[in-house]
């Protein structure tokens, strides 16, 4: 395991946690109580959350087995984004919440997706296969490259912020399907299919399983929240939002 991931992978989820809770407390169409609500709420998730994904990583527990296909990784993947569309589904408080918040933050929080490159730099460095670190690390950097533009655009009022954000969450959330994909068909474990000369033994090991149990559950659920967003706003402008 390279020496300088460590630092890096934690610097990284500390700027995640960072600006999502920012994308509460900055939004500006909710009331100042409710900011500070959600963000002690959040904050509470995540002082539980982080420190367990660590002690689980540490303990070798997203670590593949050769004999059988374990749903402990994909668990901890899926279960926060599916738990949040419950939450959604169930709590109209929470929906109001959603509901406030800002599209510029939200797709903001995308462009933190270049920490994906990590992958890529470790590759270089001979420790993941290309076929997962290329198209899991390129496509997060790319991802964040069309938020920047994205949160541009709607920043400045551009006729064509709203395409750009469509085109986020969908790059977004095809860059994960391809990045999880390839992430379990080339670690080692009974379903390995790619890289068979050398497997991807890192990605279950502290500390750069914190990505895909950590980062990727935290900006699915941006997307989540964008998507909701950008939908009840074309519902309240009574039809398709313009280009």
């Amino acid at each position: 395991m390279p020496t300088y991931l460590n630092p890096l992978v934690v610097t990284s989820l500390a700027a995640l946690i960072a600006t999502t809770l920012a994308a509460i407390a900055f939004s500006d169409q909710l009331g100042r109580g409710a900011r500070l609500n959600a963000v002690r709420a959040l904050g509470a998730v995540y002082a539980v959350w982080l420190p367990v994904m660590i002690w689980l990583a540490m303990d070798g527990v997203f670590v593949a087995s050769a004999a059988e296909v374990s749903p402990v990784l994909p668990l901890a993947i899926l279960g926060p984004p599916l738990t949040l569309l419950a939450a959604l589904a169930l709590s109209p408080s929470l929906r109001r919440l959603a509901g406030g918040l800002s599209q510029e933050w939200l797709i903001g929080v995308q462009m933190l997706r270049v920490m994906g490159g990590v992958f890529v730099l470790v590759w270089a460095g001979g420790a993941l296969p290309w076929e997962f670190a290329l198209p899991a690390g390129l496509g997060d950097v790319a991802v964040g490259l069309i938020a920047m533009i994205a949160l541009n655009r709607l920043r400045t009022g551009s006729a064509t912020a709203v395409a750009w954000v469509r085109r986020t969450n969908i790059a977004g959330l095809a860059d994960f399907a391809v990045a999880l994909g390839t992430g379990f068909l080339s670690a080692p474990g009974a379903i390995q299919l790619l890289a068979l000369d050398r497997p991807n033994d890192l990605i279950g090991l502290y500390p750069l399983v914190l990505i895909p149990v950590f980062a990727v559950p935290v900006f699915i659920g941006v997307h989540i929240l964008s998507i909701r967003l950008h939908l009840a706003r074309r519902a309240e402008a009574g039809g398709p939002v313009p280009a």
